[in-house]
């Protein structure tokens, strides 16, 4: 270890969401967009680390520690190799590097006992060994994920755009129950509320395989939800549905209308991936 590394104490650092590309050491022609791992995905161009969907609150040192490892999972990386590109030629402590990993690990689920995705190699240093696929824009996206966009509220004065948020609420969150799944973030997602809509075009932004989309309209203390996935490549319909009820029960009505999309749409998507 060299005397700038090992002489100095550890810096303290405000907790990020969103860190520059910059800092990943990624440079602007890389073609790796998103890389997915386990219920996990690094998004590059959001500087953001998702599950389910999900935003996952994480400081930015330990997002280039992670980017680092995974962009080298082919071999081990030394400790000071890691301390020299993930601090980019600032001088800090190996303890940096140990509160790093242990954040690392915490966001991902993994510990230094289990060990299922970064494995310390004694003496050697670090290697990521959880299964990566990659995603590269431009090319089809992988069947295992979807996106569900805001339901329209088809109302005449839009009464009941808050409960149609809610139904899209809950099932972004069913859906990220299935480890099988790669979900979109709801963040991700609400960027095309009040847009006009061309799915396709909506798939390939978001890097996703389906869409899931709908629409409300009630009468009175009745609503109906229709909902429907739609294959993100083409646009055609696998499947839709309507789900009645009344309005003196949303939060019921809501939960019951989510756990029947997201059952039915989980059981097409890995249909369709086992046929690939």
């Amino acid at each position: 270890m060299s005397q700038s590394h090992s002489s100095l104490v550890q810096g303290q650092e405000r907790p990020s969401l969103h860190p520059s590309i910059d800092s990943y050491g990624e440079h602007p022609s890389e073609p790796v967009r998103t890389y997915l791992f386990r219920s996990f995905e690094l998004d590059l161009h959001q500087s953001e680390l998702r599950s389910g969907g999900r935003p996952i609150e994480v400081r930015s040192t330990p997002l280039r520690l992670l980017t680092y490892l995974i962009r080298n999972r082919d071999r081990v990386v030394s400790k000071n190799e890691i301390l020299d590109h993930v601090w980019a030629g600032t001088a800090v402590s190996e303890g940096a590097l140990t509160s790093a990993l242990r954040e690392l690990r915490r966001a991902v689920r993994d510990d230094g006992v289990r060990q299922e995705m970064v494995r310390t190699e004694r003496g050697r240093g670090f290697r990521f060994v959880a299964p990566v696929e990659e995603l590269v824009p431009g090319t089809h996206p992988p069947e295992n994920t979807v996106a569900v966009l805001p339901f329209l509220d088809l109302g005449p004065d839009r009464s009941h755009e808050q409960f149609a948020d809610g139904v899209v609420e809950e099932i972004t969150h069913c859906l990220s129950q299935f480890e099988k799944l790669q979900v979109a973030s709801r963040t991700s997602a609400f960027a095309y509320k009040d847009r006009p809509r061309d799915v396709r075009a909506i798939a390939k932004e978001l890097g996703v395989a389906h869409i899931v989309e709908g629409s409300v309209r009630g009468s009175g203390d009745e609503i109906r939800i229709t909902a429907q996935l739609v294959r993100g490549e083409d646009g055609y319909h696998l499947w839709s549905e309507c789900y009645d009820g009344s309005l003196a029960r949303p939060l019921a009505l809501q939960r019951e209308t989510a756990l029947d999309v997201a059952a039915r749409t989980a059981e097409r998507i890995v249909s369709s991936s086992r046929q690939r």
